[in-house]
Order: structure tokens, then sequence, then C-alpha cells
């Protein structure tokens, strides 16, 4: 069985976004982001590992 899969970037991370708010309980999400973007400050775990 498939899952569907979410891709969300790193500026969108919000649990507000609608789009994770009405992901299914079996999506994948994944979180994508330029190395340059998550590089140039510190970034908490969460939102390296989300969750």
């Amino acid at each position: 069985m498939s899952k569907p899969l979410i891709l969300v970037l790193g500026d969108q991370l919000s649990l507000a976004l609608p789009t994770l708010r009405q992901a299914p309980d079996n999506a994948i999400v994944a979180l994508c982001e330029v190395a340059d973007e998550a590089s140039y400050v510190p970034h908490h775990i969460h939102k390296i590992g989300l969750f």
C-alpha cells in the first residue's frame, strides 16, 4: 500500500501549515532544506529531525 509523501520546505515548518494539519496518519513528511539555509544559524534538533 502506498503512503502519501508531503514535502515541506524548512521556512514553511509550522504546525499551523494546512498540509500538515490535514495530512493522513500514514503520511510520510519530508523536511527539505538547502545546506546554506540549514548552516548559517544554529537550528533546534526538532527542526533538523522533524520530531
